[in-house]
């Protein structure tokens, strides 16, 4: 069968189908519920009806309740409604001759409603009504239907028959093209134009072909360039032949190996000669690993020229499976050994770096806890001068030893950053679980007196995430930029709240303090560096923020400040939560 057919039925059986059953389904839905409408209209209207006949009972207007049920007739829902008692004789009707007799209800569609009158059961009030309109219209309405669908599918049908012959004639003429393409007309094209699939279709197919062309005559430039390449790289290629035991190896090879003469067909026990023998077990068994690996598998080797000299080479390769399954590989060796050195010599140097930053550190330490007791006999015995000789002394000397004490004191306070400093790198935070509020009601307590002198409120979001941290970590951090927020403030009520901001994904300590102007934030974090004079703010032994970053870089997260001037600041850093 022809396509343009197979279209046409394609479509029009399914269709025809799929809109016969949405008919049928729809008639037996709206049916449904077109009866459920039509029963609770037509109780709904005997209820209301109900009303005036009772009325009339009441006042005892029959002539009334006779116009009622004449009326009724007229309606052209209702076929007939009478009033019966309780023994079912009629006692209303349109029909004064039925005045007495028993009711008897003909046919379907009777709706009764009772009648009481004066708080008593009277009667009933049946009435008949008709449906005959309602089921005309529906089926009228489905008639239509079935006749918009019959012409709605014969249109489509012949819709379908002349897409399905326009298709057939654009993949007739596709086709032919291929075919004469591959029969080795090379300079063949479709020609084909317009917007559609199948134009796009042959329009690809010409591309293609002039691709194709292009490509073999770019295939030796590209010979070219690769071969310049592998040779700036230091590498070659080579392919091993498992049947044979061969391997054809290149002129870049041959020269590393120092294979003299024809190398198109080396022995491998020729060419494992030449690898270090605490490598060649190695490298032999790199080549069947390669054949029985799917995947590129890759090896590092070293290997020894005629004058001694060893080179380091890095050999990757995988399975051909031209004839027989795995049986060639091919690969390429990059000559690795100046990388190798110089990989060696970072290793070198960063193992002699870690060895330094440990001395410096111990040092630090050792420095600075020596340094304490000389220091504190120079300030013990300052305060002594003054205490027992400060009245005999005139106001120079005075000042001299003033100024003492204080330097003493400010030695003493950057001896001890120092010595905090020194501690941090002996932190170990990776068994550490840390509650920011156990931290924070700590620093409240501590810092209590100046909270109170200063009417500090400090406050922090309840939510925020136990941290992988020592808890000393975590303290000392916090009391510094909490510290730092209260001493440079101007606010008559100094406010510093810690919270965490999802979208940043990192934790904060905001202040409303004097802030810190954009040229000089990258000053902040610089050791011994005070932004501010010392008789303004107090005396600071600038490594505060040093501290910080410190803690922060080695609990492997970051730290950075945004800050305005006269508004306040905020110090950001994330940290390992738990």
């Amino acid at each position: 069968m022809q396509l343009r057919f197979k279209i046409a039925l394609l479509v029009f059986c399914p269709t025809a189908a799929l809109l016969m059953l949405t008919l049928l389904t729809m008639q037996n839905l709206v049916s449904d519920d077109l009866a459920s409408v039509r029963d609770s209209s037509f109780k709904a209207t005997t209820s209301i009806l109900s009303e005036p006949v009772v009325e009339a009972f009441l006042e005892q207007d029959f002539a009334r309740l006779d116009e009622f049920f004449l009326n009724l007739r007229q309606s052209p829902d209702i076929l007939e409604g009478v009033a019966v008692d309780r023994d079912l004789k009629i006692i209303a009707s349109a029909d004064p001759r039925q005045l007495g007799k028993p009711f008897v209800a003909i046919g379907e569609n009777w709706y009764t409603s009772e009648l009481v009158v004066g708080g008593r059961e009277r009667g009933t009030l049946w009435l008949h009504f008709d449906e005959s309109q309602a089921k005309a219209a529906l089926g009228n309405v489905f008639a239509t239907g079935i006749l918009l669908s019959t012409v709605t599918l014969l249109i489509l049908a012949a819709v379908a028959y002349w897409i399905g012959n326009q298709l057939s004639r654009s993949m007739g003429a596709l086709a032919q093209s291929a075919q004469r393409f591959a029969q080795g007309e090379l300079t063949h094209r479709t020609g084909m134009k317009g917007g559609d699939e199948i134009s796009s279709v042959g329009q690809a197919f010409d591309i293609m072909a002039d691709q194709i062309q292009s490509n073999m005559a770019d295939l030796h430039r590209s010979e070219q360039r690769t071969s310049l390449a592998l040779s700036a790289g230091g590498m070659g290629i080579w392919v091993y032949e498992a049947r044979e035991r061969n391997v054809h190896i290149d002129d870049r090879l041959a020269e590393l190996y120092e294979v003299h003469g024809a190398h198109d067909n080396v022995a491998v026990d020729q060419l494992l000669s030449r690898v270090h023998p605490d490598d060649a077990e190695s490298r032999a068994a790199f080549f069947d690993e390669a054949l029985v690996t799917d995947a590129v598998v890759s090896r590092d080797f070293r290997v020894r020229r005629t004058d001694g000299s060893i080179r380091w080479v890095r050999s990757q390769a995988t399975a051909l499976f031209a004839g027989t399954k795995g049986s060639l590989v091919i690969g390429i060796d990059q000559d690795i050994t100046d990388e190798t050195l110089r990989f060696s010599e970072i290793e070198r140097l960063k193992d002699e770096l870690m060895r330094s930053n440990s001395e410096l550190d111990d040092f630090a330490h050792i420095a600075s806890h020596d340094l304490k007791e000389p220091l504190r006999g120079i300030s013990n015995y300052a305060n002594f001068l003054k205490e027992d000789y400060g009245d005999d002394l005139d106001d120079t000397a005075n000042q001299y030893i003033d100024r003492m004490i204080s330097l003493s004191k400010n030695l003493s306070d950057m001896i001890a950053d120092l010595l905090r400093m020194s501690r941090i790198t002996r932190l170990d935070s990776t068994r550490h679980i840390t509650h920011w509020q156990h931290v924070i009601e700590d620093i409240r307590e501590s810092l209590a007196f100046t909270f109170e002198e200063k009417q500090v409120e400090l406050t922090a979001d309840d939510t925020l995430a136990p941290v992988t941290l020592d808890p000393a970590a975590l303290r000392e951090l916090l009391r510094n930029l909490i510290v730092n927020g209260v001493k440079y403030n101007e606010s008559d009520i100094p406010t510093i709240h810690v919270g965490y901001d999802p979208a940043a994904a990192a934790f904060f300590v905001e202040d409303n303090g004097i802030g810190i102007a954009e040229q000089h934030i990258p000053e902040v974090f610089a050791p011994f560096r005070h932004l501010n004079p010392h008789d303004r703010y107090g005396r600071s032994t600038g490594l505060g923020a040093t501290i910080c970053q410190k803690l922060v870089t080695n609990a492997g997260g970051k730290i950075w400040i945004t800050s305005e001037v006269g508004t306040g600041s905020k110090f950001w850093f994330t940290l390992p939560t738990a």
